[in-house]
């Protein structure tokens, strides 16, 4: 029983593999452009925070941003899975092309990754001392 299904337990670690590379490339690439946008601005967050931004109102800015992106994302996404969803058909046992509960993990999945890869640059922009952000030009 066990030789039998080996082929499929490979291909099932294989796609397994593959998808924690995708999620961990997907969080890298949204906290780089977080972090870019962090670097870009950091005037505008000293002058906000020298003019009583609180850190926490800096941070929701940044999420927010990466939130964004992330519903952008998500957005394009479930329009190239509708589109393949046709030719998946034939792969999919017993669970239908647009399952409810598949897209609402996948959309979970995706909103961890976007709070995750943009938590650390967001925290990191509420912590700037506008003083020295602002005496560095």
């Amino acid at each position: 029983m066990a030789t039998s299904l080996a082929d499929q337990r490979y291909r099932a670690l294989l796609l397994g593999s593959l998808a924690a590379v995708a999620a961990l490339l997907a969080a890298i690439g949204l906290y780089g452009a977080v972090a870019r946008g962090v670097a870009e601005r950091r005037r505008e967050i000293g002058v906000r925070l020298a003019l009583g931004a609180r850190p926490e109102q800096v941070t929701r800015l940044f999420l927010g941003e990466a939130v964004r992106l992330t519903i952008v994302g998500a957005g394009v996404g479930l329009l190239g899975a509708a589109s393949a969803a046709r030719a998946s058909r034939t792969l999919l046992f017993g669970v239908g092309t647009l399952d409810g509960w598949t897209v609402a993990i996948v959309l979970a999945g995706a909103a961890a990754i976007a709070l995750g890869g943009g938590y650390f640059p967001a925290r990191r922009a509420s912590r700037l001392d506008p003083v020295i952000v602002l005496r560095a030009d």
